[in-house]
């Protein structure tokens, strides 16, 4: 997701070509991309039509539609879809649609049903491959958490247990390993945690924050990170930096994914094995100009 042309818009991008297309150009604000299991459709989040709902894009064919059984009819935020793989359920997101922020999941018959539900917040959910298992972050014991429990409500287990903040939990495709964000020191850092161990093994070290992270299903590892722009002055020692776009790749090593657009922030990225769409996209747009002042102008 990128807000390059003014409003939040969900791009695809081409790893190996460099080739970006915006699939959602228009009306609303479309946020936190996510593929199907089969790479056939990409699900995210959309305002579009007054109130946040889930949608699908085709990739073959372009057609966007409304996710089946996503809630809709009322202003109440919704995001952060997980799709499932298991019989009987279809996603987990969370919501305020109960007055609290909650994680609710759709199942195959379309009802929506709170996942154990509790007055501190619950949220950032992320489907276990090949189980019926969540993991999310909560508020339940003071400070941000990661937590696991069972599809139906049951078995809920502590994950984290320490003063630091822990969110944004996402899953190895083997299904036994976490990546998630860890704050330290007003810095943010990917970690892993292995389910079998409880190793807990620090991924990046960069001096400011890593978010969002993603893996693809050969174990190649997204996320987008913070960097600060050019020297400016004592009291603002940075100019505003960008988000961009990098990769882990099956060895280990770092690098950056460049984009044909330079200035292009890049947030919540989806990694995954997927079609590229047959037909004819609307290529990258120029983003929504802003005004300018000569310096030591003041506007009237």
């Amino acid at each position: 997701m990128s807000d390059w042309t003014g409003d939040d818009d969900v791009y695809l991008l081409n790893v190996q070509t460099g080739q970006v297309v915006n699939l959602t150009h228009g009306p609303g604000e479309d946020r936190d991309p996510a593929f199907s299991a089969d790479g056939r459709a990409l699900l995210f989040r959309s305002d579009v039509g007054g109130g946040w709902a889930f949608y699908q894009i085709d990739l073959a064919t372009g057609q966007r539609s409304p996710m089946p059984g996503s809630p809709g009819g009322t202003t109440a935020y919704r995001g952060h879809i997980s799709w499932s793989q298991q019989p009987g359920y279809r996603y987990v997101y969370e919501s305020y649609a109960s007055g609290n922020l909650d994680l609710f999941v759709c199942t195959q018959g379309g009802q929506q049903q709170p996942l154990a539900p509790h007055v501190a917040g619950d949220y950032g959910p992320a489907w276990r491959p090949g189980a019926a298992q969540i993991a999310f972050t909560s508020w339940r014991e003071g400070q941000k958490d990661l937590y696991l429990v069972n599809a139906d409500g049951s078995g809920l287990l502590r994950l984290t247990a320490d003063a630091a903040d822990e969110e944004e939990p996402a899953w190895h495709p083997d299904g036994q390993r976490i990546v998630f964000v860890r704050w330290l020191e007003h810095d943010a850092d990917l970690w892993e945690l292995d389910l079998a161990s409880g190793a807990i093994t620090r991924l990046t070290r960069d001096p400011y924050p890593d978010r969002a992270p993603s893996y693809a299903p050969d174990g190649t590892l997204f996320w987008t990170r913070y960097v600060p722009g050019e020297p400016f002055e004592v009291h603002d020692p940075f100019r505003a930096g960008r988000w961009q776009l990098w990769l882990r790749d099956l060895g280990g090593q770092e690098r950056l994914v460049p984009l044909p657009v330079v200035d292009m922030d890049v947030y919540t990225p989806a990694g995954g094995f997927a079609l590229w769409p047959a037909g004819a996209l609307p290529t990258p747009v120029a983003p929504t100009p802003t005004a300018t002042l000569p310096p030591g102008a003041l506007g009237g």
